[in-house]
């Protein structure tokens, strides 16, 4: 007689994703510049969950993101603090709470060319 109880773990079933949470939370960049993103997939008891998401951004004209997770600031203008980082699992999205440009430096200040006195 064979008998069984509880389950073989190389047979139980995977655990199921809840929440996907994506670092780094905040970035500042400047346009040309590009931040690594990750993500980090859990299930309800807040195991890790190992998942491939698809990323995408809340808005294309601020910039774009790679199948990897790698975006690069597009834009110019400086108000883009609104615009978030999606990693997409099935139903399951992770935010980055957004992106923020940094605005180009000041120009140098103006130095008039030395006088020159003839005589």
């Amino acid at each position: 007689m064979l008998i069984s109880c509880g389950s073989n773990p190389d047979t139980a079933p995977a655990a199921q994703l809840a929440t996907i949470t994506v670092s780094p939370a905040i970035d500042t960049v400047g346009t040309g510049d590009s931040v690594r993103y990750t993500a980090v997939g859990r299930d309800a008891e807040g195991h890790v969950v190992a998942i491939t998401p698809m990323w995408s951004v809340d808005s294309e004209d601020v910039g774009t993101i790679t199948s990897t997770g790698l975006f690069v600031m597009t834009t110019t203008t400086s108000d883009t603090h609104g615009d978030a980082i999606v990693a997409s699992v099935g139903p399951t999205n992770g935010y980055a709470t957004g992106v923020r440009n940094t605005p180009p430096p000041p120009p140098p200040p103006f130095v008039p060319p030395p006088c020159l006195v003839h005589n």
